[in-house]
């Protein structure tokens, strides 16, 4: 919240720290789409930033879309990709940003894509589809005006624009 009311104070992007992790993430992320298209046969449109049809100042970057689909690609350290295989199942502390991506895309679902290519070649790609229904949507629809109001506030009170 208050990197957004920075922005806001100076008109300028806040920079954020980018851990040897993340760029890990980062450098390999085209593999993992690649691999992503091969299993699954399917060709991903590029990732892109959409505003939510609703709610002012609000938008979400899916990695990419794929029919009524989206997906988003994560590449962990090594033994959170493990802990995400062996769990067999979409990771919490991804869901919200998934139902967000939703809510602004109207897709219908997202496959969630983890990618190591340090592991042996069968463990590589772990792919699970995310269906939500949509009160989960509108639960952090919910949450994102809260956090949007509250920023309003903020700033009103700073005497921003």
């Amino acid at each position: 919240m208050f990197d957004l009311l920075a922005e806001r104070a100076t008109g300028f992007s806040v920079d954020h720290y980018v851990t040897p992790a993340m760029q890990w993430g980062i450098d390999n992320q085209a593999g993992a789409i690649a691999a992503y298209e091969v299993q699954k046969g399917v060709l991903v449109g590029a990732e892109a930033f959409v505003l939510h049809p609703d709610i002012e100042w609000a938008g979400a970057t899916p990695d990419g879309f794929v029919g009524d689909g989206i997906i988003e690609v994560k590449c962990p350290t090594s033994s959170k990709f493990l802990s995400w295989v062996t769990a067999g199942e979409v990771p919490e502390e991804h869901k919200q940003q998934m139902l967000f991506q939703l809510a602004c895309t109207r897709r219908a679902w997202v496959d969630f894509i983890a990618y190591d290519p340090r592991m042996p070649e069968h463990l590589q790609l772990f792919i699970r589809r995310f269906e939500p229904d949509w009160s989960e949507v509108a639960w952090v629809e919910t949450g994102a005006r809260a956090f949007l109001i509250e920023l309003a506030a903020m700033a009103e009170q700073l005497e921003l624009p």
